[in-house]
């Protein structure tokens, strides 16, 4: 069976289902906070809850990046 594009399967969610970004976590920086926002705004259409200790591990990498570079 072949899928098409039209395959709800394949089309990605809006309006309701779309995933608001939650308080990010207290022990992020101002570069980990900036980051888990624009994460959840710019991928609710593909993120969902399951996916948030990855973006929580990128927003700990983002903070330690911004302290190393001072």
């Amino acid at each position: 069976m072949s899928r098409t594009v039209s395959d709800p399967d394949l089309t990605p969610s809006h309006g309701s289902d779309a995933v608001k970004p939650s308080i990010p976590p207290s022990h992020l920086k101002a570069s980990g906070k900036r980051t888990w926002k624009l994460l959840w705004e710019a991928g609710q259409i593909w993120l969902d809850p399951t996916d948030e200790p990855a973006v929580k591990a990128v927003c700990e990498q983002v903070d330690q990046i911004a302290d190393l570079r001072g």
